[in-house]
This record gives C-alpha cells, structure tokens and sequence, in this order.
C-alpha cells in the first residue's frame, strides 16, 4: 500500500524544513500588481498606459446620429467606453453644430493623443470662433 497524495506533501515538506531555514523558502510573494507610487493620479497612469485618440462616439437613434467627442483608449470600440468627454457635435443641426471644451482638447493632444480628421476640423473651427468671439 501506498501513501495518499496529501502525507507525500506533509512528509516532503517536513524534510525541507528538517534540511534547514535556508532550504525551506516556501513563502513567495504573488502580488496581483505592483505597488503604486501614491503621488501618481489616474490620469498620469491612463496616460503612460495607452495610446490615446481623440474622436467621434455616436449616438442618437436610426437615421439621426448625434455625436460625442471623446478622450478614449484607441484600441476600445468606436462606441466603447470612454475616459472623458471632450464635446459634442450633431450633424443634423444648421449652423454651430458643435460645442468643444478647448481646455480639455488641449490637454489631451498635450499628452500625446491623436485627433480624428473630422475632431481636428471641429477643433480648428472652434479655435476661430474662439479667437473671433475674443477680437
């Protein structure tokens, strides 16, 4: 007859602490991710972290889409989860059909975000009507 499974540990583990303190190192640490530095915002790590674009997030209904400009990770889906809200813009509507918080825009292609074609022509149109409403 043999020993079951769970002597054969018990005895092996017994023989390696019998062997010493230097030989029974069994306790190793398994940290799910490493510590953070505490000074470190969400911001700054989502920064670092991912490749972020600016870009056009619809919404809206069949046949009437109203969009969303937003900060979001460039690989998530078109209309994803995002990591904040840049603007607006409807196409359907006459005249300004957009509204941009030029502050955050700037922000985030401070650090590295890449704007869409269509974001960038909505950004530079608010930038002139921005300069315009100042002059």
């Amino acid at each position: 007859m043999g020993a079951q499974p769970g002597e054969m540990a018990g005895k092996r583990a017994e023989m390696m602490k019998m062997a010493g303190d230097s030989a029974w190192q069994g306790s190793v640490s398994h940290s799910a991710s490493p510590p953070r530095h505490p000074a470190v915002t969400f911001f700054e790590r989502v920064i670092t972290h991912m490749a972020v674009a600016l870009r056009l997030n619809r919404q809206g209904t069949k046949d009437r889409p109203y969009y969303k400009i937003v900060a979001v990770d460039s690989r998530k889906r078109r209309d994803g989860r995002y990591i904040e809200q840049v603007g607006t813009y409807d196409p359907l509507k006459e005249g300004v059909n957009y509204t941009v918080d030029l502050e955050k825009a700037d922000k985030w292609v401070g650090v590295g975000a890449q704007v869409s074609e269509t974001v960038n022509s909505i950004i530079r149109k608010a930038r002139t009507a921005a300069s315009k409403a100042e002059a």
